[in-house]
C-alpha cells in the first residue's frame, strides 16, 4: 500500500514540473530590467590645514592592584573608607558585627568554667577514693598484700595486737565442737 502512494506522489512530481517548465515559451524570454546608475557624490580636493584627532581603545590599570578578601565570616557593619581613595597598609577598611564573636567568647569560658569544676570534682573523689583505701586517679589497685600492710603497720604502731590477745585471754573459753 506504501509502495502505491510513492509512485502516485512521485508521478505526480513529474506531472508538475512538465507542466511549470511549458509555461515559458521559447520565442518570448524576457531580458532582466537595467538597473538605475548609482548616485555618486563628487567633491574638488583643496588644499588647507585641517586638525588632526587621536582617538585610542585602551584600558587603563591602578598603579597596585589588590584583592581584598576577608580573612573571617560575618557580616560588615560599617565600611570605614571611601571608595576610590588611596588606602594605607595596615589601615582597618571594615568593621563587622562582633555579636557572633562575644557569643562564642562566652561559650568558650563557659565550658572552661565548667571543665574547671569537673577538674576540681575529680580531685576531691580522687583523695575521699584515697583516704577510703581505693585507687584514686593515677593510682593503680594495690595488691592484697600491699593492703594488708597498711592496713596492719599502725595497729603494730599502736601495739593494739597485743592488748587485744591479752584481752582475749581473759574472757572465758566455749567450746564450739563437741568432743
Amino acid at each position: 500500500m506504501t509502495c502505491a502512494v510513492n509512485s502516485i506522489a512521485g508521478g505526480g512530481l513529474v506531472m508538475l514540473a512538465l507542466l511549470i517548465s511549458s509555461c515559458n515559451a521559447p520565442g518570448k524570454t524576457q531580458k532582466p530590467a537595467a538597473l538605475p546608475p548609482p548616485i555618486v557624490s563628487v567633491m574638488t580636493v583643496e588644499a588647507a590645514d585641517v586638525p588632526i584627532y587621536s582617538e585610542f581603545t585602551a584600558q587603563t590599570y591602578a598603579r597596585d592592584l589588590v584583592e581584598i578578601r576577608g580573612r573571617v565570616d560575618g557580616y560588615i557593619e560599617k565600611r570605614l573608607f571611601q571608595i576610590g581613595s588611596e588606602v594605607q597598609p595596615g589601615q582597618v577598611l571594615y568593621q563587622l558585627d562582633l555579636r557572633p564573636y562575644q557569643a562564642d567568647v562566652a561559650k568558650s569560658k563557659g565550658r572552661v568554667g565548667t571543665g574547671r569544676g569537673k577538674s576540681r570534682i575529680r580531685e576531691t573523689t580522687g583523695s575521699l577514693l584515697a583516704g577510703a583505701g581505693r585507687p584514686g586517679p593515677g593510682r593503680s589497685k594495690p595488691s592484697k598484700s600491699q593492703q594488708d600492710v597498711e592496713r596492719l603497720v599502725p595497729l603494730v604502731k599502736q601495739d593494739a595486737a597485743s592488748r587485744r590477745i591479752s584481752t582475749m585471754q581473759m574472757l572465758p573459753r566455749k567450746r564450739i565442737w563437741p568432743t
